[in-house]
């Protein structure tokens, strides 16, 4: 008997076109998932840049405000200086808190200075140092008495540095560092008072 041949089997043609339809499938999903990926990080990446040049704004504004308030108390201090180079002017300067409303209202930080002229003028500048703010009045009378005013919310030991100015014919209740800043604004407003009183 002859050898057999063995023919090698040809695939079916069906089954070669189903597999290549699932790895071309399969490769198009991987495709559309990074896709998605890639939107998503893109989508993220700009959120994250607009954050930042939110916050790159706020900070521009802030430093434009450090800026003015600076200018503020240079223009402040150069003031006091060539109101201390004159004769018998007399200038004091120190941050302390303001209590509103005579006394009942909210205590609030204040850049505080005292200006006592040659003309005789006793003037006292509160400065909000936030937004640079300035209030002017013509000191009057000053005192340490707090009977004069109503602090309902003041505590055992700011009594010793609370600082009573009258202004414009008002109370002007004010919190100093310390009873030796309180004892110096006190003495020194007195003198100028009592010196303009005794010309």
């Amino acid at each position: 008997m002859g050898a057999v041949k063995c023919l090698p089997q040809k695939e079916d043609p069906k089954e070669q076109e189903t597999e290549q339809s699932k790895v071309g499938s399969t490769a198009a999903g991987s495709s559309d998932d990074l896709q998605a990926q890639l939107r998503e990080m893109q989508k993220k990446y700009a959120e994250s840049q607009a954050a930042l040049e939110a916050q790159v704004k706020v900070c521009k504004v802030q430093e434009q405000r450090i800026n003015e308030f600076q200018q503020i108390s240079e223009q402040s201090q150069s003031e006091l200086n060539a109101l201390k180079a004159k004769g018998n002017s007399i200038a004091l300067s120190a941050s302390m808190i303001k209590y509103a409303k005579g006394g009942s209202g909210k205590p609030a930080p204040r850049r505080v200075n005292f200006l006592h002229t040659d003309s005789g003028e006793n003037v006292v500048m509160l400065t909000t140092e936030s937004s640079g703010a300035v209030k002017q009045y013509t000191v009057q009378g000053v005192s340490d008495d707090l009977s004069s005013v109503s602090l309902s919310k003041s505590k055992n030991d700011e009594a010793t540095r609370m600082l009573i100015l009258t202004c414009d014919g008002k109370k002007v209740p004010l919190l100093c560092e310390s009873s030796k800043v309180r004892d110096k604004w006190l003495q020194t407003i007195q003198n100028c008072l009592e010196a303009d009183v005794n010309e």
